[in-house]
């Protein structure tokens, strides 16, 4: 099972709307969101997703960004409206604290009848976490390790449950003129029931570094996954950065920059018709053809779902 890990940006929302029955249909996918706002896009789409029963994990308990909502907000405004028909919304719950506490246990205590997926983002003691496991069923308990944050020997501790990992594959650069033409992005799909875990997870094309918003830049870049040597059983994933050519130290003409990258995109894919396996790649097509700028947001989109599609295919 691939877990896709979002903070509920509009966008982000946008795609997993987009291949929402795909989703459901392959069974292979279930996204977690971080919600960091609470803003009307994030409403629409939770009842959006909730009358499809898409599967999804949803953080009651936010940390990411300077105005993330309180799990009282998160609550009140996302759960409590679709929370009785919503049977496929499971909860999550971000461990970052050495210990958890009185408060993280009745927060936790309120979501009895939903399964629970526990977000290791550090390593916590023991005994504080055993007096939650011991009141839920080993089967309702899905626990999901930030690979880089907690050691092996703490994962182990917890063999008999569903285990998943969770790496950022998404290597950031500072300038998107920075960007390789192509790099390896990851080999986890591949691996992680061999390294003994039930579900891996990633933050897409996107990676974990949050940021409250972005600005013009001097290159434009088009994120774009591709299996190493087109092979979408065997194969590792590299990711392609489609960079605009007359960057010039100047943030003018951002229109002009994308054609010039969806260009070399469009080129690649028809030197390589593989990679034509749905709609984000249809998507990039079609804007190629009517020579169109969405605005960078739209065109995030687009790459997010063409990698869920191709996850999808390869899983």
């Amino acid at each position: 099972m691939y877990y896709l890990y979002f903070r509920n940006k509009q966008n982000e929302l946008i795609a997993l709307n987009s291949l929402k029955e795909k989703l459901i249909e392959s069974g292979k996918i279930i996204p977690i969101l971080e919600p960091v706002s609470l803003k009307a896009a994030a409403k629409k789409y939770i009842k959006i997703f909730a009358t499809a029963n898409l599967p999804l994990v949803l953080i009651v308990n936010p940390s990411s960004g300077s105005q993330s909502p309180s799990s009282v907000d998160v609550e009140k405004e996302l759960i409590k409206p679709i929370d009785s028909s919503y049977s496929n919304l499971a909860i999550g719950f971000i461990i970052e604290t050495p210990q958890l506490t009185a408060s993280h246990l009745k927060l936790l205590s309120k979501y009895s009848s939903r399964k629970i997926y526990l977000l290791h983002k550090t390593e916590c003691d023991l005994v504080s976490l055993k007096s939650f496991l011991s009141t839920r069923l080993v089967g309702d308990v899905y626990h999901v390790f930030y690979d880089s944050k907690v050691s092996t020997t703490y994962r182990d501790q917890f063999k008999r449950y569903n285990r998943i990992v969770l790496r950022d594959h998404f290597n950031r650069r500072s300038k998107n003129a920075d960007y390789p033409p192509k790099e390896f992005f990851t080999d986890l799909h591949r691996i992680y029931q061999p390294d003994g875990f039930q579900g891996f997870g990633d933050f897409s094309i996107v990676g974990d570094n949050f940021f409250e918003s972005g600005g013009p830049a001097y290159a434009v870049a088009i994120h774009f996954v591709a299996p190493q040597k087109g092979n979408f059983s065997k194969d590792n994933i590299d990711i392609h950065h489609f960079l605009s050519i007359s960057n010039n130290n100047t943030q003018v003409d951002p229109n002009g920059k994308f054609l010039e990258a969806l260009k070399q995109l469009v080129s690649h894919v028809q030197a390589n018709p593989h990679l034509r396996i749905g709609l984000g790649v249809a998507e990039f097509e079609d804007l190629h053809r009517r020579q169109h700028f969405p605005n960078l947001g739209p065109v995030k989109k687009i790459s997010i779902m063409h990698h869920l599609e191709l996850i999808m295919k390869m899983i």
